[in-house]
């Protein structure tokens, strides 16, 4: 049997202009842009513009229509948009195949009247990811290819979509991008309350802030913080959804894992009773919790809670790399959990106080160093 692909629609944002007086006429896509797709997942961005002569869109339906290898897309409706004349529909896309490909993508509006616009159809091609291959039957020595020094206590890691890390630094307040050609690192927000997770959902990263409970968005390109959520249980780890619109947030003193909305910061408990929930990665639509009980999935839908491997240490940072789950455990290093058996791995030895970690395209894992305040490219 084929192996399945899946694709999913990340992080969605309305930008219009001008205004018009009903009509009762239907809207109309206008066109759409959509550069090539990795098929590692990495976020690309997109464009749908349309006019409506009558200035009241309230839903934009999106589907795949075709493809080479049977790539599954769940359709994708978009419900909050602003009611204009003429626009664009900003979205962020991420697919997940091992082939290159063309696909093809289509797009329809509806008004308040329940006018539908006539279907538009738009073509992208996905680019086959380079294999990553990473042993999980035996013990992985950290040979350091590469060493970053940072300026703080680095806890929360992960990669933008352009390939750089963003890392918070927790003793500082600060949130910092990193270029890992270079080595140089660029403040991208200051201010924070103890920042721990971070994820990236579009153009904004959404951090965890323990120290005030509150979950914020940082837009990427200003800086400008925003809260998102305040009152959270010991905020830790942070992920994107698939959707992009939404991220899981991890709260270990009440034991929670909740998915916040990013449009208006609603939360939604998904699981309770989970033990000191840590470091967390969303796969599909299931999140990857570390807790003090070993390494539990939760079914994002169902709110059902399975334990993969309860012999696995508590994480500061949690990565999937083709089936398997990587975990950073201070004194350990990079622990290994096989996705398909829950099989553990344990690490051959790393630094005394972990940080996060992350997975490059190249197969690259990114671990930090948190009590050396240091970044660091592995081989493993």
């Amino acid at each position: 049997m084929a192996r399945r692909q899946i694709a999913w629609w990340l992080g969605v944002a309305l930008l219009a202009v001008a205004v018009a007086q009903g009509t009762g006429s239907p809207p109309a896509v206008t066109s759409a842009e959509l550069g090539d797709l990795p098929g590692d997942e990495t976020q690309v961005r997109g464009l749908v513009r349309f006019t409506d002569p009558d200035a009241d869109v309230v839903r934009a339906d999106f589907s795949l229509v075709a493809s080479q290898t049977g790539i599954i897309f769940p359709p994708f409706a978009i419900t909050t948009i602003r009611q204009v004349a003429e626009g664009q529909i900003s979205f962020f896309l991420g697919i997940s195949s091992q082939s290159s490909q063309p696909v093809t993508f289509q797009v329809v509006l509806t008004d308040a009247a329940g006018n539908v616009s006539a279907p538009f159809q738009f073509a992208a091609q996905v680019v086959a990811p380079e294999a990553v291959q990473i042993p999980v039957s035996v013990p992985s020595p950290m040979v350091v290819a590469a060493r970053i020094a940072l300026s703080g206590v680095p806890v929360g890691l992960v990669l933008t979509p352009s390939g750089a890390a963003l890392v918070t630094l927790a003793d500082r307040g600060q949130l910092v991008q990193v270029d890992l050609a270079s080595g140089q690192s660029t403040t991208v927000a200051t201010g924070l309350g103890n920042p721990v997770g971070v994820a990236v959902a579009g153009a904004v990263a959404v951090v965890a802030e323990r120290a005030t409970g509150r979950l914020s968005s940082v837009d990427l390109a200003t800086g400008t913080t925003t809260t998102l959520v305040q009152d959270l249980a010991g905020p830790v780890g942070v992920a994107a959804l698939p959707d992009g619109s939404r991220v899981v947030v991890t709260e270990s003193t009440s034991g929670q894992l909740a998915v916040v909305s990013l449009s208006d910061g609603t939360r939604q408990v998904i699981a309770e009773g989970l033990a000191s929930p840590a470091a967390v990665a969303v796969r599909g639509n299931t999140a990857l919790v570390s807790t003090a009980l070993g390494l539990v999935q939760v079914d994002l839908s169902a709110g059902t809670v399975t334990t993969l491997a309860a012999d696995a240490p508590l994480a500061s940072g949690v990565a999937v790399a083709n089936g398997t789950v990587l975990l950073s455990v201070s004194g350990q290093g990079v622990v290994k959990v096989d996705l398909a058996t829950g099989a553990v791995t344990p690490g051959a030895g790393g630094p005394a106080v972990a940080g996060g970690l992350a997975v490059t395209r190249e197969g690259t894992v990114l671990f930090l160093d948190a009590g050396e305040s240091a970044l660091l490219s592995l081989t493993l």
